[in-house]
């Protein structure tokens, strides 16, 4: 349980640490706790409430609200576009966590019309909850585009340094055919080339499953102990998340 000072911060009846429990635990009929514990996470964000402990944000949000950095920076991301949206009069009565955190990957200048058909598919299923399969639906149809102000987005950046990658794996290529030149001459003799095509194959592939395919699925770009604060992924990390978080990230062209 946090101190007084720090309950006095978010000036509200329910203690913080409750509030990010029942948003966890997604109790049932209490949909919209989660909204309530990032609210607060927000407020002691900008409050500063950390340094009345005179330590800083993640190491506050790890030991006094059991907050990893990733899962503090997800909620507030999330709370931002919703608190955006409600400014502008677009966001649902219900949404879920997951969906919101989806729809905080979606480009600023999509985001009311992805929202907008999304809520509509929901209400035709009969829920009044956008979920996320309800986001990535609408995103499929708005598919993410690189940005047009002539920023870089991470993926772009990625990209635009993978060529060292590349290089080795064009080095590798060539080693192979040296190899197969040397078996046919009396010093490859005792060479095993199965074996050596077998190791290089095996490194060819891990350069390949190196290079950036996508943007985070899981942070959209804002750089996570996912994508290892790059803001990208290798295919086989974006392969292995969630279909709908793939669906709402911007994937290299083939």
């Amino acid at each position: 349980m946090a101190d007084d000072k720090v309950l006095s911060i978010v000036e509200h009846e329910k203690g913080f640490v409750e509030a990010f429990r029942d948003g966890m635990e997604y109790a049932e009929g209490a949909r919209d706790s989660w909204q309530t514990a990032a609210m607060h996470l927000t407020a002691l964000r900008d409050q500063k409430a950390h340094e009345k402990y005179d330590t800083p944000w993640t190491l506050f949000c790890e030991q006094r609200l059991g907050l990893s950095q990733d899962w503090a920076s997800r909620l507030t991301r999330a709370h931002k576009v919703l608190a955006d949206l409600t400014k502008e009069g677009e966001a649902p009565a219900a949404v879920s966590e997951r969906a919101t955190r989806l729809l905080a990957n979606v480009d600023p200048k999509k985001r009311k019309k992805v929202l907008k058909e999304a809520q509509k598919q929901a209400e035709a299923r009969g829920d009044e909850e956008v979920k996320p399969r309800d986001i990535a639906a609408a995103v499929q149809r708005n598919p993410p585009e690189p940005p047009e102000d002539g920023t870089k987005d991470a993926l772009t950046i990625g990209m635009e340094a993978e060529h060292g990658l590349k290089e080795l794996q064009k080095q590798i290529q060539g080693i192979r055919k040296t190899i197969e030149t040397l078996c046919e001459q009396p010093i490859g003799v005792f060479l095993n080339e199965q074996a050596l095509n077998a190791d290089l194959k095996s490194a060819w592939e891990s350069l390949k499953f190196s290079l950036p395919h996508a943007i985070c699925p899981y942070c959209g770009g804002d750089k996570c102990q996912s994508c290892k604060r790059q803001g990208w992924v290798p295919k086989p990390i974006w392969s292995n998340a969630p279909e709908e978080s793939r669906d709402a990230v911007r994937v290299r062209s083939k």
